[in-house]
């Protein structure tokens, strides 16, 4: 871990101590929805290191908080890292949360894709099995993705769990290519 990261991790940690509490679920994801939009153009907070109007930098932090539907603690949080010139970690620091979070909740996120719409009672089942598997409670994203032609993928950071006809073909493949070798 370089400097720059265990000083974001610093910040995290120290966020999630204060206002774990008042993270929910919807705002895991509003978080994780902010951290994925900013990691592709960060530029749009560099322009806060820009002198102009305090009123302005506020204006523009409240829509940003809004726009994501963050809770409010952000607010001190872009404040204290434009004050001290160190707002290029806010991306970092958002990641370092959305770690530090499901540490503190001892709930690990998964990404849930199938390749076709799944009722509640699948999705329920299918919760059950990655609490099983990760010996954990989790926190999931549910999506359809038709590249899997028919099946299930599970993804979080530690697991990876896929059954499809997909994963099937890329092991064909994979055997394929080493036998031609």
């Amino acid at each position: 871990m370089n400097g720059k990261d265990k000083l974001a991790s610093r910040y995290a940690q120290a966020f999630v101590n204060l206002y774990a509490d008042k993270i929910t679920e919807s705002e895991f994801f509003n978080i994780m929805q902010a951290h994925d939009i900013l990691s592709e153009d960060n530029d749009i907070l560099l322009l806060l290191e820009f002198p102009f109007a305090k009123e302005d930098k506020k204006t523009f932090i409240n829509k940003f908080l809004k726009k994501f539907s963050l809770i409010e603690e952000f607010f001190n949080l872009i404040v204290m890292l434009i004050e001290t010139n160190r707002i290029v970690l806010f991306v970092e620091i958002l990641e370092f949360i959305l770690w530090e979070f499901q540490d503190y909740t001892k709930k690990i996120y998964f990404d849930i894709t199938a390749s076709d719409t799944l009722n509640d009672s699948e999705i329920y089942t299918i919760k059950r099995f990655l609490m099983k598997l990760s010996n954990s409670d989790i926190i999931y994203k549910y999506r359809v993705d038709k590249k899997l032609i028919v099946g299930l993928r599970a993804l979080s950071s530690n697991f990876l769990w896929e059954y499809s006809a997909y994963a099937k073909l890329q092991k064909v493949k994979r055997a394929l290519l080493e036998e031609s070798l």
